[in-house]
């Protein structure tokens, strides 16, 4: 969560900072890849926005300093779509039916 938090508390002022890492930690969020692949989808980002109470520019900028120095490879990865697996949820029936 260290490096969330970094980047967060680069971005904010403390009261906001500790507001938003709240909110992210109680949606099971601790880590850049996690928020980043969260929001790799329209309705990903928009549901943050309206979670975290952001526009839209805000988080893109929020999105772009966590990604700052890590591989590309591992940005496109996250996100990309995927139908299950670290991001996606996959329900009994769909393991099976294969």
């Amino acid at each position: 969560m260290q490096h969330l938090r970094d980047a967060i508390e680069k971005l904010y002022e403390l009261a906001e900072a500790e507001r938003l890492l709240v909110c992210l930690q109680g949606h099971w969020i601790e880590t850049p890849e996690q928020l980043i692949a969260a929001v790799a989808t329209d309705e990903g980002k928009a549901g943050m926005c309206r979670l975290l109470e952001m526009p839209e520019a805000e988080l893109d900028e929020l999105i772009l300093k966590l990604t700052e120095g890590m591989d590309p490879e591992e940005i496109q990865r996250l996100q990309s779509d995927q139908a299950g697996g670290e991001r996606g949820l996959r329900l009994p029936d769909e393991e099976t039916s294969e």
